[in-house]
């Protein structure tokens, strides 16, 4: 699947952002909300990347915030919010498995949530926040298991490490797993 981030938009008499009413009750000059959107000084720019995949089911809940994470090799990750009335939950999509995987739960339903990136030839980072939780930094290092992982493990095995930092913590299925080392194909658990 291949992801374009980048459009230019020009907008004539362009006035603002505005939001104290419904989008249809806004006049044409100004913009209830922009997403996807990198702004540089006096300028911004329009990415794509805010369209529906596939679907909405609506018990697996309404997609409310979506970003494309561009990193400095030129990856390209898409993220979403899919909240389900009752809960948030961050998640990545794979195009490789043409999946979405989970990054954060447990969200404050009914929030916007906001992205940014900060990136340069050696570091990568996507900051999140929807105002209620913590500010979260994802740097969309990704790696494949080559064993199972299971209770109480103190290694996972995996196809690579080299995006991934020597020390740090590793979302897996949703959860969150601490380790204290790495090799280069493995992550050694942190004790608890």
């Amino acid at each position: 699947m291949s992801i374009l981030t980048e459009k230019w938009t020009i907008l004539d008499q362009f006035t603002g952002l505005f939001t104290a009413r419904d989008s249809d009750d806004i006049p044409d000059s100004k913009s209830p909300d922009l997403w996807n959107v990198r702004f540089n000084g006096s300028h911004f720019r329009g990415a794509l990347g805010y369209s529906l995949i596939g679907t909405r089911v609506e018990t697996a809940g309404e997609i409310t915030a979506k970003y494309t994470y561009k990193r400095s090799d030129g990856d390209q990750i898409m993220v979403r919010v899919r909240d389900d009335g009752s809960t948030g939950t961050l998640e990545w999509y794979d195009a490789t498995n043409d999946e979405w995987y989970t990054l954060l739960v447990s969200l404050t339903t009914d929030k916007r949530m906001g992205f940014t990136e900060y990136n340069s030839s050696t570091l990568n980072q996507m900051f999140c926040c929807n105002g209620v939780e913590n500010m979260s930094v994802w740097t969309g290092a990704i790696t494949r298991l080559t064993g199972a992982v299971t209770a109480g493990a103190t290694t996972i095995t995996v196809v690579s490490t080299a995006d991934f930092p020597a020390s740090g913590t590793i979302i897996y299925n949703g959860t969150e797993i601490a380790y204290s080392a790495k090799t280069d194909t493995s992550f050694t658990v942190a004790s608890a």
